[in-house]
């Protein structure tokens, strides 16, 4: 029987219809808010009853599958159809003590009963007694090996862990001092030598040459305590045995940090590399 599964009637597949998609139950158009299972009274897409789309109780449904038949019957008897006659069922199979002799059978495994347990000598139980224990010993040494080794490697990563986080927080400082120490400066330049050097005549200009020479040094200096902490930092956090003295080396990393200069923000490290560069005043 030909039907669609797209409006439920007979006659056509669900490729060749153009209706709009409906409920197999109620035949109400589908939308994304219907239920899977409709719980909706039934009706027929053939008749419009009260039943489902195919059921036989339809009578076009009844006329259809007659005229089916038909046309499948005139369809044998020119010769485009072929009925298939069911097989001819083969005979039961029957046992016969000619076509199976019996074997004869030697009993070389005996079955051992069972609650019984086989006697044995008492060298026999103390030796396999030995090996089983043995063994398990050897199992035992094995799991505490690994064991080991888990606990090992998860002592690594936590070290490094540990190593990074103090990194970054020793960077964090650092960056923190360097920069309170250069906003320090450029509040100095601003207040102090920008105005001298806007209210000065041409004449009273070079007196400030030393002036701009210090802020000059002040923010070189800083810059170069930046570049120490950074290597001091990581010499401080990448020593073999810097997990096991965190709090002593963090301890001695403080007094560092807090080194200050004049017009510096405390922890900065100051480094013995600072330079008095020379700069060209043009008046």
């Amino acid at each position: 029987m030909t039907y669609c599964t797209n409006c439920w009637c007979v006659g056509h597949l669900r490729n060749k219809c153009n209706a709009a998609a409906r409920c197999r139950v109620c035949l109400e158009t589908l939308t994304d808010d219907h239920s899977q299972v409709c719980k909706s009274e039934p009706k027929c897409a053939q008749c419009d009853g009260k039943h489902h789309s195919l059921d036989n109780q339809c009578q076009i449904i009844q006329e259809y599958k007659h005229r089916l038949k038909e046309d499948v019957e005139d369809a044998i008897k020119r010769g485009k159809l072929q009925r298939f006659a069911p097989k001819e069922q083969a005979p039961p199979f029957e046992s016969l003590e000619q076509d199976f002799p019996a074997l004869n059978t030697v009993n070389n495994h005996p079955r051992a009963i069972w609650n019984t347990t086989q006697a044995r000598t008492t060298n026999q139980s103390n030796t396999m007694n030995v090996l089983e224990t043995g063994k398990s010993f050897e199992i035992i040494n094995n799991k505490l090996s690994e064991l080991l080794d888990g606990n090992n490697r998860v002592e690594n990563k936590v070290d490094q862990l540990t190593a990074d986080l103090k990194t970054v927080t020793l960077d964090t400082q650092l960056h923190q001092a360097v920069l309170n120490d250069i906003v320090n400066t450029m509040k100095d330049f601003i207040q102090n030598f920008v105005p001298a050097l806007l209210t000065s005549s041409k004449s009273d200009r070079y007196s400030l040459v030393p002036d701009a020479q210090q802020y000059f040094n002040r923010f070189h200096s800083a810059s170069t305590r930046l570049n120490d902490g950074f290597k001091l930092n990581r010499k401080v956090s990448f020593t073999p045995s810097a997990v096991n003295r965190n709090a002593s080396q963090a301890d001695h990393c403080l007094p560092l940090l807090s080194a200050t200069t004049t017009g510096s923000a405390p922890g900065i490290v100051k480094s013995s590399n600072t330079q008095n560069i020379n700069i060209k005043y043009n008046v």
